[in-house]
């Protein structure tokens, strides 16, 4: 998988995402703070991953999807997405090059990605 297609898929969770988001708390996912995950929306490059995990669960027939939006220590806030399809589990977050905790070795591949692998919007 390419870094621009991991680009291209972690904007895609977050679009769905912010989404639930907006269903979940409305018009406060207008608010300056979430700018940077509509940027990632709309293709403006940025570093980032895609965590896919190895082995899906071929019995699992849903789709699901949760996020957190989490506040950083700076007063800025990030989104953690994880979905689920059909057995095929796919994270990424709005803000960090890379997970909070490296995953269990053989459980989930990390699908990093920069801004130079990235054409400009």
């Amino acid at each position: 998988m390419t870094p621009r297609y991991s680009s291209e898929l972690s904007r895609a969770l977050l679009k769905s995402a912010l989404e639930c988001a907006w269903l979940d708390h409305g018009e406060m996912m207008l608010e300056a703070r979430f700018d940077h995950i509509r940027d990632a929306v709309l293709g403006v490059p940025r570093d980032g991953f895609l965590a896919v995990v190895h082995k899906g669960d071929p019995n699992y027939r849903q789709v699901s999807l949760t996020y957190q939006l989490v506040q950083c220590g700076d007063d800025t806030w990030r989104m953690l997405t994880w979905t689920n399809y059909y057995g095929i589990g796919v994270g990424t977050d709005s803000r960090l090059s890379g997970p909070v905790q490296e995953p269990p070795a053989g459980l989930v591949t990390i699908l990093p990605f920069t801004t130079s692998d990235l054409p400009r919007a």
